[in-house]
């Protein structure tokens, strides 16, 4: 769980099904049974909607089944991505990232990122489709 690199420990017991979290119990009881991660999932929604805790939330619970998980915000991804580009270790960063069954993206759509920057987070996603998740 520590490897994870959550930046709190979140529970689904204590994510509260508002209005602003979109989410139904039916939905959120399907998420909590782990079949999400034959698929990717994407949360979207206005700040404060939950998507952050329910991600977190959910990788904890992949943590406690056994999977290899890994979080961070888009700035994160881009920044490891970039200095693994330039340190000409993108191949064996994809390779490494490809060994854990969930990654977690928080805070997609927050950063100001270039074409380049934008496609080192959006492929090792596009190549995990087939075999992981990524959320």
């Amino acid at each position: 769980m520590k490897a994870a690199g959550f930046p709190s420990l979140k529970t689904l017991d204590e994510f509260t099904l508002t209005h602003w979290s979109g989410i139904s119990k039916d939905q959120l009881q399907k998420l909590a049974s782990g079949q999400y991660l034959a698929d990717n999932v994407i949360f979207l929604g206005p700040p404060g909607s939950g998507k952050t805790h329910l991600a977190i939330a959910l990788g904890v619970l992949a943590c406690r089944s056994g999977d290899r998980v890994l979080f961070d915000s888009s700035s994160g991804w881009v920044g490891g991505l970039q200095r693994a580009h330039q340190a000409g270790t993108l191949d064996k960063e994809r390779a490494r990232l490809g060994r854990y069954g969930l990654i977690i993206i928080d805070e997609m759509g927050d950063g100001p990122f270039g074409p380049d920057a934008a496609n080192l987070v959006i492929e090792p996603v596009s190549s995990r489709y087939e075999c992981a998740s990524s959320s």
